[in-house]
């Protein structure tokens, strides 16, 4: 670029001063010569040199460049990023938001250095869903921000007075939406963007490109293509001067000397053809000292030019070589991560051989405890044909012996105690960190199962449940002929006793989500699943696995509510049902007859459908639980006074509240075509407000279920599950409250914060855990 400067420059000046005469071409040439060393003085000042200096004893990873402002935080400069280039450091990861076309153009020589193409980049991803979105070798890049000491974003020419969309939506989704990293340090962005790093640095980008060109490809001229000639090609004027000397002198016509005699003979003649000859002589001296001074002065420019010319070059070579040592080093730590990365993986490897031999143990275990069952139950059979044979025995001898025998009773028929084996079960939560407080444990996510930490956090925090799990009061109660056989509320429980145990900040419940997936596989995979969906099939679970048999009830004098509520629990019930399950009413009045027509369904949560936002600017709890209680209109319905068809309506109350009142918002709207396809789907995020303490469900009981037997009708908030993001792709988290500590926490997979009450009610609000404070003897 030097060179093609210089050779414009000569060329330019030689046009200029060619259209003038010798004596202004004189001068303009001295001006013209004074300006270009000034211009060359000053261009030579932009080159940034080879080597910096830190002079500071500043131990901070990015040194502030003295020549640019002071720049905020959020930024680092063109010379800081140079810096940590140079020397080789590789604890950086720099993130290149440019589009795909421009970064295989042009781009950093540096190896920890990503594409995320701009193209690819929209609001309301994240992190994960953009990793999905990449090449190969990009991702593996893309991981190593987890744990690189700084990361730093770049784009084309985003500026800390100027920031472009793509940039900040980054920016955004790495701060927000990337729950499963730590960043070590803020992240920077790079101020001037790669434009103004490759007009400063251009050794230090694999090719030098016109970004303007870049855009308009309609460009007939390229400034590169343009020729110059060489600076000694360049006339000189002093050449010219001595060229046309020669024609300066006077011509004399020597035909007229004879009349110019006559005419001038006098000595005032001879006088005057002196002083113009001395005057010409003087002229021609001037003229020539003017040549000789402006020849050595451009002999000094040229040579100035040269030196400055070869100090550039020798610059350059030195950088050059410097980069060549800096890229052997980056090779051979290139070379050592390779080996690390084969170490980890064979680690990876051994570790989950390790769970696979465990979860193999868990189901040998399993099986012995279902075939010691299975003995247990036969022998105590046989005990009882024994003992019924043996009496049938003793009935026959003592009629026919007059004096009465002395009973004996067989000792063997005794049921044996049951035996619980979930003690010898060797379970891993690798525990990290140290807690809050006893109850404030996190949950690390394993492979998107963010769905059921958040749920398990807040069944944590149900304080009556933990205290029934973590006492080993459930024991008792264990149905082993169930489905699960009673594993799910023994993995439960363990990962309860270790959220309370205070003993970790984090802890992996890999047991329980690995026996949850055995029973559920749309649980085992990684892909996104509904917290409320994995809510009821766990509290249907726990209902079955401590299902105990209860002495039936006369249902003689009962109400029709009632003896709907026992013939569903069929004699059998558990904690998990007197704490979590109610009883809904549906009558159905004819519009004709008035005759109405009573049916009961018992429920653990209740669903509330959600208003459009168009509808309703800002609604609360309360008049979604009308919307769902109040009546509606239905058509042909049989009535049976009737006896035809007859419109009718139908409303909804409640019989039977349940201690633990669960609501649902539906805010995912969901369409399926006739092949069972997911068609389109949306999600409803307006802000509905809902009370911490206090939300009354009296005015929802049926009028003959209001009776001084009724449990307590208000209810006070302590748990929230809050979703992110998208139907398909999304996030959860849990709001609680912690009953010992009086102060909520957030739950945000393994991370607890505290939280301020004024920030529980969120648009993000998904599933509403309440509790009446009613005495549970579970």
């Amino acid at each position: 670029n030097t060179r093609k400067i210089e050779r414009k420059f000569n060329t330019e000046v030689g046009e200029g001063l060619s259209l003038k005469n010798p004596t202004a071409r004189t001068v303009d040439k001295i001006l013209v010569y004074k300006e270009r060393d000034s211009l060359k003085k000053s261009f030579v000042e932009t080159i940034p040199p080879v080597k910096e200096q830190n002079e500071s004893n500043s131990n901070s990873l990015l040194p502030t460049r003295k020549s640019e402002p002071v720049l905020s935080n959020e930024f680092i400069s063109c010379q800081e990023l140079f810096t940590i280039i140079r020397d080789g450091r590789n604890n950086v990861l720099i993130i290149d938001c440019r589009s795909e076309e421009d970064y295989n153009s042009s781009k950093l020589r540096y190896d920890h250095c990503v594409n995320v193409p701009e193209e690819i980049i929209q609001s309301g991803m994240t992190a994960g869903t953009i990793q999905g979105k990449l090449s190969t070798e990009s991702k593996t890049l893309w991981a190593y921000r987890n744990i690189k000491e700084q990361v730093i974003l770049m784009d084309w020419d985003s500026a800390c007075n100027k920031l472009n969309g793509k940039i900040t939506i980054l920016k955004k989704i790495l701060l927000n939406w990337d729950p499963d990293v730590e960043y070590k340090n803020p992240i920077l962005i790079l101020n001037n963007g790669y434009e103004g790093f490759m007009t400063f640095y251009p050794a230090s980008t694999t090719k030098v490109i016109n970004r303007n060109h870049w855009k308009n490809q309609t460009m007939e001229v390229r400034l590169e293509d343009i020729e110059y000639s060489n600076i000694n090609e360049v006339p000189m004027k002093s050449d010219y001067i001595f060229h046309h000397q020669t024609n300066n002198v006077p011509v004399i016509d020597r035909s007229s000397k004879a009349a110019a005699e006559k005419l001038y003979n006098s000595d005032d003649l001879q006088k005057e053809k002196e002083k113009l000859l001395d005057e010409s002589i003087h002229n021609e001296q001037q003229i020539l000292n003017k040549i000789t001074e402006l020849k050595d002065q451009n002999i000094q420019n040229y040579n100035g030019d040269e030196a400055m010319l070869e100090e550039v070059r020798q610059q350059l070579q030195n950088e050059r070589m410097e980069l060549e040592d800096r890229q052997k080093e980056l090779e051979d730590r290139q070379k050592e991560l390779e080996e690390w990365k084969i170490k980890y993986n064979l680690l990876s490897r051994e570790l989950d051989e390790e769970k696979v031999k465990n979860v193999e143990n868990q189901k040998r275990i399993a099986e012995k405890e279902r075939m010691e069952e299975e003995l247990r139950m036969k022998r105590q059979k046989e005990s009882v044909d024994m003992d019924k044979r043996q009496r049938e025995l003793e009935m026959a001898a003592r009629a026919r012996l007059q004096k009465p025998r002395i009973p004996t009773f067989d000792r063997g028929a005794k049921p044996q105690p049951i035996i619980d084996n979930s003690s010898t079960i060797v379970r891993h939560f690798y525990g990290q960190g140290r807690a809050i407080a006893a109850g404030l444990t996190g949950l690390a996510n394993l492979q998107n199962n963010c769905y059921m930490n958040n749920i398990v956090q807040c069944l944590s925090n149900t304080t009556v449940l933990a205290e029934y799990f973590i006492s080993k009061k459930y024991k008792q109660h264990i149905n082993r002929s169930s489905e699960t056989r009673g594993r799910i509320v023994e993995e439960l429980s363990a990962v309860l006793k270790e959220i309370w145990s205070n003993d970790y900040g984090h802890i992996s419940s890999i047991d329980f989500r690995s026996t949850v997936g055995q029973y559920h596989p749309m649980f085992s995979g990684a892909d996104h699943q509904d917290s409320h969906e994995f809510l009821k099939i766990l509290i249907d679970w726990m209902h079955l696995d401590l299902q105990t048999l209860t002495p039936e009830v006369p249902r003689g004098n009962l109400s029709a509510a009632d003896k709907a509520w026992f013939a569903f629990l069929k004699n059998k019930e558990s904690a998990i049902f007197r704490m979590f399950y109610g009883q809904f009413k549906s009558t159905l009045k004819c519009c004709v007859c008035g005759c109405e027509s009573a049916t009961y369904e018992s429920f653990s949560d209740i669903s509330l459908q959600v208003p459009p936002i168009s509808r309703v600017s800002s609604p609360d709890i309360e008049q979604c639980l009308e919307n769902f209680f109040y009546g509606e209109y239905i058509d042909d319905w049989d009535c049976p006074k009737c006896k035809t068809k007859r419109s009718a309506i139908k409303k909804l109350d409640i019989t039977r509240l349940p201690k633990v009142l669960v609501i649902h918002f539906k805010r995912f709207n969901v369409e399926i075509n006739n092949d069972g396809m997911l068609v389109n789907s949306s999600k409803n995020q307006i802000h509905i407000s809902f009370p911490l303490i206090g939300l009354n469900m009296a005015k929802h009981i049926a009028p003959s279920a209001r009776t001084s037997n009724m449990p307590k009708q208000m209810y006070n908030l302590y748990g929230v599950s809050n979703h992110y993001g998208t139907l398909t792709s999304g996030h959860y988290t849990a709001f609680c409250k912690s009953q010992e500590l009086q102060r909520w926490f957030k739950f945000d997979d393994k991370k607890v914060t505290q939280l301020e009450p004024s920030n529980i009610v969120t648009s993000a609000a998904y599933i509403l855990f309440y509790s009446n404070n009613s005495n549970l003897l579970l």
